[in-house]
C-alpha cells in the first residue's frame, strides 16, 4: 500500500515496513488486528472509486446507478485491467477453455453481487487522511436498506 494508506488508517510507524522497488514508488505492508477485520457476510454495498479532476471538490460519497458498479467489476474483476502479471500468465493459447470458463464465471458473480447491493461512488481527492475519513465517516452513518 502507499505510506498514505497506513497513515491515514492511524497504524503506529513502528508496525510498518517499508517495501521498496525498482521501477515503482515505494510501498508499506502492515498487519490489523483480528477485531477490525470483517467477518464473511453478504455484500450490501458497493463504492466505485473515481478519482476528482485537479481542482473539483473531494472527497465525497454519492448514490450511483448499479450499472456503474457492473462496470468496474467488469473491467476491474473479469478482465482485469491494471493486472499485468496475472495478465502474462493467464493469456495463453492453449487456456483459452479455461480462460473463458473463469470469465463467465466472474461475470456471473459480478452480476449477481451488483443487482443486491447499493452502489455509491467515491470520488476520491489528493489528500489520503481526508479520504480516509470521507470513508470512515460514510460507514460510520451508513445502514443497509
Amino acid at each position: 500500500l502507499s505510506p498514505n494508506v497506513a497513515q491515514a488508517l492511524r497504524v503506529p510507524s513502528s508496525e510498518v515496513t517499508l517495501f521498496k522497488r525498482k521501477l515503482f514508488k515505494s510501498k508499506v505492508t502492515f498487519s490489523l488486528p483480528l477485531d477490525v477485520i470483517a467477518k464473511p457476510s453478504p455484500l450490501n454495498l458497493i463504492l466505485v472509486g473515481e478519482v476528482c479532476p485537479k481542482g473539483a471538490k473531494g472527497p465525497r460519497i454519492n448514490r450511483a446507478p448499479k450499472w456503474k458498479a457492473y462496470l468496474a467489476l467488469l473491467k476491474n474483476m473479469v478482465i482485469g485491467l491494471g493486472l499485468a502479471q496475472m495478465a502474462e500468465h493467464m493469456l495463453r493459447a492453449n487456456n483459452i477453455q479455461q480462460l473463458s470458463s473463469i470469465a463467465a464465471s466472474r461475470l456471473r458473480e459480478a452480476l449477481r453481487v451488483t443487482t443486491q447491493s447499493e452502489v455509491f461512488v467515491f470520488k476520491v481527492g489528493q489528500d489520503a487522511i481526508k479520504n480516509a475519513d470521507c470513508v470512515m465517516n460514510f460507514l460510520r452513518t451508513y445502514r443497509v436498506n
